[in-house]
């Protein structure tokens, strides 16, 4: 029995994937020569997470950690704006609705940096339908491991659903089950069953 869905949030409740694909290089070129550097940054895939990211932007311009932290608040502005007011994923906040009719609580677990992840959430008007609001640094396996603590209940009454190869990573590693969307921006994998909307999780919540 399904007792808790735990949600990634972009490209998962809201069409923002777009927007933060857009926003990286925006920031970066605030700083004169800071589109070329990003590119160099990201084809490394070294990086962490945004404040990783224009730190090692601003080490190969010969700035100092002070630039890298201004760009990395430039796209966290920019970001803020813009996926408070994107639009949902179809259904999503009908889902939300739903699931706390029937008293199942539902958590948010994504890579963002919590504050700002928060800030957007409640920007959004979207805090009350959420148990909790977790965010990076922590990694999405260390937070679904907090939710099945804090809800005392054992991986397989949770319920992941993400758009990601680390949502369903952080599924598999806990052992709860898994729904994958599948859209322009997921990173599953084609071998990965994956619905087209939201819906499927009903029939999880209904049959599980």
């Amino acid at each position: 029995m399904i007792r808790c869905v735990v949600f990634d949030f972009d490209g998962t409740l809201v069409d923002s994937n777009r927007i933060k694909i857009q926003a990286m290089p925006q920031a970066a070129a605030t700083v004169a020569g800071g589109e070329a550097a990003w590119g160099e940054v990201m084809r490394q895939g070294q990086a962490t997470d945004r404040y990783d990211i224009y730190r090692r932007v601003a080490q190969r311009l010969g700035l100092d950690e002070a630039a890298g932290a201004a760009m990395a608040e430039v796209y966290t502005r920019i970001c803020h704006q813009a996926i408070a007011a994107a639009p949902e994923i179809p259904g999503a906040e009908a889902l939300l609705l739903w699931l706390k009719e029937r008293g199942i609580p539902c958590h948010i677990n994504s890579a963002t940096p919590h504050e700002p992840l928060l800030e957007v959430v409640e920007a959004r008007g979207w805090r009350d339908h959420f148990a909790g609001v977790w965010g990076g640094p922590e990694s999405k396996e260390e937070i679904l491991r907090r939710i099945l603590a804090l809800e005392g209940i054992a991986p397989e009454a949770l319920l992941m659903v993400g758009d990601g190869i680390d949502d369903h990573r952080a599924a598999q590693e806990i052992g709860c089950p898994f729904v994958g969307l599948r859209h322009d921006h997921s990173t599953l994998p084609r071998k990965i069953d994956a619905a087209s909307g939201l819906e499927v999780v009903r029939e999880w919540v209904r049959e599980g």
